[in-house]
């Protein structure tokens, strides 16, 4: 929790003392394949979700922009586990607040870009239900920050007007639950509208 408010601090001071020479406000929507691991006796199966945001982009030159915002993350996972020689499978449904602090490089005279950092993400719902047998009493932690790395292409670009699709991984750093070592990881699709001023 400790590193979270650090890490929060320092994007804090950077966002508001950075002598930007452009600046982007965006919004980003995306299509997401959640996954999950765990070193014991939960087994996980990909699950779609989607996240949707806004973006806020500071250039420091040509070619480096930092990203920050918030993004509503669908982050559901489906999984399995074994108990008195009965299989039980379940769907936990949790969504996240994520507040991105990633840094963007665009090479000169091409459309691609990659980017890559952190992910702060503050739980906003969470719920658990098992197949026959209905509710079930969730673990998930109240955050989860994960490295999130990306590639981008413009594919219209007017200037300070811009739309872009974009592919991410993100793993997570933190377990995603109370108990275990259960990991998230997620590859998502995006596109992105942004606008310079």
């Amino acid at each position: 929790m400790k590193l979270n408010r650090l890490l929060l601090t320092f994007l804090f001071v950077l966002t508001f003392t950075a002598n930007a020479q452009a600046f982007y406000i965006g919004a980003l929507a995306g299509y997401r394949l959640n996954n999950a691991s765990n070193d014991g006796a939960v087994t996980f199966k990909s699950t779609p979700g989607y996240q949707i945001g806004a973006l806020l982009m500071f250039g420091f030159s040509d070619v480096l922009q930092f990203r920050t915002g918030a993004i509503y993350t669908v982050a559901d996972t489906d999984f399995s586990t074994s108990a008195f020689g009965l299989t039980f499978s379940g769907k936990q449904k949790i969504s996240y607040l994520d507040i991105p602090a990633l840094v963007q490089f665009s090479p000169p005279g091409t459309s691609l870009y990659v980017f890559g950092g952190l992910k702060f993400g503050l739980k906003s719902s969470d719920s658990c239900t098992v197949d026959t047998l209905g509710s079930c009493t969730s673990s998930a932690a109240s955050t989860n920050t994960r490295l999130d790395l990306g590639l981008g292409y413009d594919l219209i670009n007017l200037g300070l007007a811009k739309i872009a699709i974009e592919a991410e991984y993100e793993s997570a750093l933190s377990n995603f639950g109370t108990s275990g070592s259960s990991k998230t990881n997620a590859l998502a699709f995006n596109a992105l509208a942004k606008i310079g001023f």
